[in-house]
């Protein structure tokens, strides 16, 4: 193809001439121009002046729509004179814009090092052809295009040619061509998209698509024709970013798809935008952040000089509108924009069915399947282009068969668009249903079909009976709060602890609805839930009021679990004769209310707050005696285990085995029962003093597979500890490590800070590359710790955590046993 003929040159040399004398066009050249202005003597005319500087101006490529802007600044009178010649200027050529001009942006790239080093080798080592990076909305693909542009191996292969168009704003495939042209250097003339095919083919070439979506969801053939077409010149590499999980149009794309940062690199992120030493962030704040970087860089800048507390606070109150940022108003700096952009979308407004399920989700922390959907509703029969529509532009993400929202997208379309009634009554019957149906079911034979069926759902269970109790009519409200005390039943047993719905119930049955004996059971089941979290002095508060209350009603069931309860609770904290009244009071409760189990809990606990047990204490043998003349095999099951605690306490793991092989004889032949799963771990422990590794393994994966059937987290944790003990016994230190960690996020789930500081102290010795991160972790979750439970653990910690620090930095370990001391001293105190 010829190029363009160079008299609009001449014309561009005379029209200066035109504009300026000679005194005038130097001065605008040398205030304008001045970094590239042409030697210009004192002997040069006017004519000669202005022939160099188009010549040198050209050349640097200057010569552009704001040089012809800058021109009619100061000759407005002759502003058609001007244009008339700025549309008649030939197009760049070559173009001119290298494509590594801007500084690397290394701070915003956190935890995006595999996504960067497999786009480098897909353009370098590769060699392939179109890639397509695909992602939620502010997920980084913008960031990451940007990046990969200015790596030294891509660098090295394409030189200069590497080129990146911004196609935000392109509705149809003329308008991105535009936007390729104007990211070569070249005007919007007639005949770009020849000029365009042959810059391309001049060499190795690397064009980036940045931001195609809207182009593809308005004029999807014709995007995906103009990338076929440049998929064909040899030598170029496409790249195309593209909003959601939607294939984009045209030829056959490799894909890179972008997922969430994890907790960690969210919080390295968050801190390295902050500029602040990095600390573990609020729950609320690391659901709020899901992962996404444009949100985390948003809510960085929104707490300024703040607390990460403050902001908790601030995002529970204003969700979505901390999501902006001063300086102003684009999708990278307007949380908001970037959510209407998809939500106006062109795929969203021609599905309304799409629009109005986006509603719904919007309700559901945890999302839903396309099964549950048809169950709540006809309506929602068949969702599947619904969802896939969702999923295409970027506002949901398919996730274990489920269709769910994250978290910052989910908090924007709930305070800006509200579902139709009809839609969240469907939904409230169905969660109340299902709570109904599978609670029932826990302890019974089809205990682990409820636990598989319900345990999901929680969180959406959670949002549904508290907005009933908040909102709902007094109706409604009453079938809420006995949904939620069904909904406590699978809590408790299973260790899945979620207080707010109970803290919810609480409130609506004592302040609106004036239901006393509702309100009792509410307090009980937090009262529990605190003391399954170790949080004692907060279920005194609760099972005090809770005795109150029971008394005034004269339930003596009640009444004994309230007396059972603060027994447990005030003998852990040392006061063993007002815990001991309690546990006697309750044992005569739960004797008239003919609770043989109760009264075995309630014995079980009045013997178990002794410091030191003695084997041959005459009441555990009172106890023993009368069970057997019961023929009550469960108390005696139980009295058997107490005897074997005992002696296993003060070391005589031999005996301890016997009494413990008794009682699981027992349970064994009484059919099965919670408390044989936690005789057969602690069966193991005393197989495991005694080396017996085969033995004790073998009775601690009995436990374990019991305890995981029956949907128990904290007994699953605690054989999980059992069995890494005895594979640290055997030298299994990878494998000890595993099953400790997992452990750990069991745990971390139940919100226990005992057993966490206790895994972080059993780590340190197992994982020997992240010692220090173990040392700090056990010391956070010391700091935390009921003082009831600090000093056994504490100390065996904390010593061992300063033996292993010392050995790499005797001053570090020293100042750390400083400091572990003085905070036992001050919490003693």
């Amino acid at each position: 193809m010829a190029k363009p003929e160079r008299k609009p040159k001449q014309d561009l040399d005379q029209l200066l001439c035109a504009l300026f004398d000679e005194k005038q066009l130097r001065q605008f050249i040398a205030t304008r121009y001045g970094e590239i202005a042409p030697a210009l003597s004192d002997s040069m005319t006017r004519a000669d002046v202005a022939h160099a500087f188009v010549m040198n101006a050209e050349a640097h490529g200057v010569i552009d729509g704001e040089f012809f802007d800058a021109l009619v600044s100061v000759r407005e009178r002759r502003a058609a004179e001007i244009d008339e010649l700025r549309g008649r200027w030939p197009l760049r050529w070559p173009a001119r814009r290298p494509a590594d001009s801007a500084a690397p942006v290394q701070s915003r790239m956190i935890g995006r090092a595999d996504d960067l080093k497999v786009l480098v080798e897909q353009l370098t080592v590769q060699s392939s052809r179109a890639i397509a990076v695909l992602g939620p909305p502010g997920i980084g693909k913008t960031l990451l295009t940007e990046e990969a542009l200015r790596q030294p191996m891509v660098v090295a292969k394409y030189g200069p040619r590497r080129y990146r168009a911004r196609l935000d704003a392109a509705n149809n495939a003329h308008e991105a061509i535009g936007a390729i042209g104007e990211a070569l250097g070249f005007s919007p003339d007639a005949g770009i998209e020849q000029v365009i095919a042959h810059t391309l083919q001049e060499g190795p070439t690397l064009l980036i698509l940045d931001g195609a979506d809207r182009a593809c969801d308005n004029d999807r053939s014709g995007i995906g024709s103009l990338c076929s077409s440049y998929c064909d010149i040899e030598g170029l590499t496409l790249v195309l970013s593209h909003r959601g999980e939607r294939q984009p149009p045209g030829p056959t794309w490799e894909l890179l798809r972008l997922e969430p940062l994890s907790t960690e690199r969210s919080n390295e992120l968050f801190w390295k935008i902050a500029g602040r030493p990095p600390v573990p962030l609020p729950p609320v704040l690391v659901d709020a952040c899901a992962g996404v970087p444009l949100v985390i860089s948003l809510l960085a800048h929104a707490m300024g000089g703040a607390s990460p507390e403050f902001l908790a606070r601030a995002w529970n109150e204003k969700r979505s509108k901390l999501l902006k940022r001063d300086g102003g108003d684009t999708q990278a700096t307007n949380w908001i924009l970037a959510m209407e952009a998809s939500i106006n979308s062109e795929r969203m407004t021609s599905s309304p069915k799409a629009g109005r399920l986006l509603r719904l989700l919007a309700t559901l922390p945890n999302g839903i399947s396309e099964r549950e959907l048809a169950t709540i509703s006809p309506l929602w029969s068949k969702t599947n282009m619904a969802a896939q529509v969702l999923s295409d532009v970027g506002l949901a993400v398919f996730k274990d068969r489920r269709i769910t929202m994250l978290a910052p997208v989910r908090a924007y379309v709930e305070d800006t668009y509200a579902p139709p009634r009809k839609d969240l009554d469907d939904l409230t019957t169905y969660y109340h249903l299902l709570v109904t149906d599978y609670a029932r079911k826990i302890g019974k034979t089809d205990h682990r079909e409820a636990v598989a069926r319900l345990g999901p759902e929680m969180a959406n269970v959670d949002e549904c009976l508290c907005r009933e109790l908040t909102t709902g009519d007094r109706p409604c409200q009453k079938k809420a709060v006995a949904a939620v005390l069904l909904y406590a039943k699978f809590m408790l047993s299973t260790g899945r602890l979620r207080p707010s719905p109970l803290e919810a119930a609480l409130r609506c049955a004592g302040e609106v609805l004036k239901d006393e004996h509702c309100a009792l059971h509410c307090r009980m089941n937090l009262g529990q839930i605190k003391v399954m979290t170790s949080h004692p002095e907060a279920a005194i508060e609760q099972y005090t009021d809770a005795l109150r209350s029971a008394e005034k009603q004269r339930l003596v069931w009640e009444q004994a679990e309230c007396r059972l309860q603060l027994g447990r609770m005030q003998g852990l904290q040392g006061h063993h004769t007002a815990g001991n009244e309690h546990l006697r009071r309750a044992i005569e409760l739960f004797e008239r209310c003919h609770n043989m189990e109760g009264v075995e809990l309630a014995w079980r606990a009045l013997v178990g707050p002794k410091p030191v047990y003695d084997p041959d204490d005459r009441e555990m043998d009172e106890v023993l005696e009368g069970a057997r003349k019961a023929r009550n095999h469960r108390l005696e099951a139980l009295a058997l285990m107490w005897i074997g605690n005992a002696a296993y306490d003060r070391g005589m793991y031999r005996r301890a085995e016997s009494e413990y092989a008794k009682a699981l004889a027992l349970y064994e032949a009484i059919g099965p029962a919670g408390t044989q799963a936690d005789c057969t771990l602690a069966l193991a422990k005393s197989q495991l003093k005694q080396k017996k590794y085969g033995d004790a393994r073998r009775n601690a994966d009995a436990s374990h597979a019991h305890y995981c059937s029956s949907g128990s987290r904290a007994g699953e944790a605690e054989a999980l500890c059992s069995l890494a003990s005895i594979d640290k016994a055997e030298d299994e230190r990878d494998r000890a490590k595993t099953r400790l960690e997992r452990a750990l996020k069991i745990w971390e789930e139940l919100g226990n800070p005992t057993k966490i500081a206790v895994i972080h102290g059993q780590l340190v010795w197992v994982d020997s590359d992240r010692r220090s991160h173990h040392f700090e972790k056990s010391h956070k979750a010391l700091a935390v710790m009921p003082k009831h439970d600090l000093d056994p653990y504490a100390s065996q910690i904390l010593s061992r955590s300063w033996r292993v620090l010392a050995a790499k930095a005797p001053f570090i370990g020293v100042m750390a046993l400083i400091v572990a001391v003085v905070v036992l001293v001050v919490r003693a105190l």
